[in-house]
């Protein structure tokens, strides 16, 4: 005898007002990820540290024509509101305030790993891509590459490439954003 479980999908609207009634508690770091409610891997200290030194050196390069978001959610879609470690968004009066930001907003977004390396590649990236974020970045703090994706096209990017110490990458929209991977992953 096989037991068929149900399993229930959330959109995110229930998503959001499971939040609003206080369902998480306020340090409870969940995302919605094609319906599923997950629960996110605990952020290590050189984690926190490359995330706040990115943010500064973002910041100083990119000035106030952008707003860096700080692992806040995006919305993608009906299914999906996942939380980008630093999400490069197009500048508006309200600085999101009104409404999330969607991949219309998206310059890049950036997606730190440490352990999380095969779930960002494996869900995070494809999701992404459906949606059609223009860029994303996956920096792999523990084997020091940073993986750029670009040009979303039927699911996919078809652009990809990889930088290690020593190399650089530029972002491949109005921003020509570039950093060193050296900026990047800092110092080991």
């Amino acid at each position: 005898m096989s037991v068929v479980l149900d399993r229930y999908l959330w959109s995110v609207e229930e998503y959001e007002r499971l939040g609003e009634t206080g369902f998480f508690d306020e340090d409870d770091r969940v995302e919605l990820i094609r319906g599923d409610i997950l629960t996110m891997s605990p952020v290590g200290d050189r984690h926190i540290g490359r995330v706040n030194a990115l943010t500064e050196l973002l910041r100083d390069k990119l000035g106030k024509t952008v707003v860096l978001a700080i692992q806040n959610p995006i919305r993608l879609n009906k299914a999906s509101e996942p939380q980008p470690d630093i999400s490069i968004l197009k500048r508006r009066a309200d600085f999101y305030g009104k409404q999330k930001a969607g991949p219309q907003d998206i310059w890049l977004l950036i997606e730190l790993s440490d352990s999380t390396l095969e779930f960002d590649k494996q869900v995070k990236i494809p999701m992404y891509a459906e949606s059609e974020v223009a860029e994303v970045w996956i920096v792999d703090l523990k084997f020091g590459v940073v993986s750029q994706y670009g040009e979303p096209f039927a699911g996919q990017y078809r652009h990809v490439a990889n930088a290690r110490k020593g190399e650089s990458i530029t972002t491949r929209n109005v921003l020509k954003l570039t950093l060193t991977a050296d900026e990047i992953l800092g110092e080991e």
